[in-house]
């Protein structure tokens, strides 16, 4: 009888200790989703001001090439005021030494003076038609010099205007590129501002933790100890009892033993978040390293293309398939398809090797926090970015 009534002692604390921390677990819990739902804000925003800061960056690069382009602008339209000036002095020098020439040659009192002074000086008519045609013929040069000189400062006249108008439109591009770099510094400021709420929160929210924590810990060790009192009150009673006992009674069968089983509890049955991979996660990576560089095509299946003038190359869910089919692992060439496969790992337990599953996109851990992934065709197949880079749909171990 005294072994049953232990057992059905043992089984009351075991209930009383089930019970209680049952009871200030559940706040704990709460606290602990809404930390991690915080920082998975927090990395979400970082990576959205990293993202717009190399925007930024790319356009003030823009800028300042517009900038170039106004300068070397300017100083055309400088050089081309300079040539127009000096073609019009020029114009306006032959147009006056013409106008000599004219006037010497057939204008006079009369308008006939000076073809009389030709034809006196002639020695003969031959000479006078020799002169007269002379006299003609530099009339023409002048008359084509003028048209050259005039057409030349019309030219230059167009080209300035030219350079005018180009300057207004670069003007323009950079007045419009201004406006979006202002969007984009004030696109940073509202991200950190937003970015300081969440870890404001984020803090206030450990603290919370923190203070739930001690609270569930003093709790658990107040019911234990007064579970512990209780059951040796009972016990002590118990005994007592069993001193008042009838002689009479020793050898009765004890009904009241009470079961042997232990009645556990898991909140995690059937889930497997930290499973071991069939493969070697260091080998996996380190053969997808040697990609590393390489050339980006979307829809396309060759990782060793190193040189981006082709058109050839790996897009970001080919690159996971071609690394894993080389230690024999099936895997689909769809990124999101890769949720299907594998075994679900937990972020706290991802491994190198593993897979990690974005909206749109998959990539390898590498390990110390970074992936390596097919990135884009302008980055290629990188080995640089946080695995935080985007929010995190899953991960799968192979």
């Amino acid at each position: 009888m005294k072994r049953g009534i232990a057992k059905r002692t043992i089984a009351g604390l075991l209930m009383m200790s089930l019970t209680a921390g049952t009871f200030y677990f559940t706040p704990f819990r709460v606290s602990a989703d809404k930390i991690s739902d915080l920082q998975g804000q927090s990395q979400s925003i970082q990576s959205d001001i990293d993202s717009t800061n190399s925007e930024l960056v790319d356009l003030m690069a823009s800028i300042q090439d517009l900038q170039k382009q106004i300068d070397e602008n300017e100083q055309d339209i400088s050089d081309t005021n300079t040539e127009i000036e000096e073609a019009t002095k020029a114009v306006d020098k032959l147009r006056g030494e013409i106008s000599s020439r004219m006037k010497y040659t057939y204008e006079s009192d009369n308008n006939t003076g000076n073809l009389f002074t030709i034809m006196a000086e002639s020695g003969s008519i031959a000479d006078f038609i020799s002169r007269v045609e002379y006299a003609s013929k530099i009339y023409q040069y002048d008359k084509e010099q003028v048209e050259t000189y005039d057409a030349t400062v019309k030219e230059l006249s167009d080209m300035k205007k030219e350079l005018k108008n180009e300057e207004a439109s670069l003007n323009t591009q950079k007045s419009t590129l201004s406006v979006k770099q202002e969007s984009l510094n004030k696109k940073i400021s509202d991200l950190k501002a937003q970015k300081g709420n969440v870890d404001a929160e984020l803090e206030q929210a450990k603290q919370e933790a923190a203070r739930k924590a001690e609270e569930e810990r003093k709790a658990r060790e107040a019911a234990q100890k007064a579970a512990a009192e209780k059951a040796a009150a009972e016990a002590a009673r118990n005994a007592l009892k069993q001193q008042n006992i009838i002689k009479g009674n020793v050898g009765g069968r004890d009904n009241g033993g009470g079961s042997d089983s232990n009645t556990t509890t898991n909140a995690d049955a059937g889930k497997n978040l930290n499973p071991s991979g069939s493969a070697n996660g260091s080998a996996i990576v380190a053969y997808a390293k040697q990609f590393v560089g390489n050339h980006y095509a979307w829809g396309g299946n060759n990782p060793n293309v190193s040189d981006w003038s082709s058109s050839d190359g790996i897009d970001c869910s080919g690159f996971v398939h071609y690394v894993l089919s080389h230690f024999g692992i099936s895997s689909p060439r769809y990124s999101q398809s890769f949720l299907d496969y594998g075994k679900p790992v937990s972020p706290e337990n991802m491994q190198a090797g593993d897979v990690v599953v974005y909206p749109g996109h998959v990539a390898i851990y590498a390990g110390g926090g970074v992936i390596v992934e097919a990135q884009s065709t302008r980055a290629g197949i990188t080995c640089n970015r946080s695995v935080y880079c985007h929010t995190i749909l899953g991960i799968r171990r192979f």
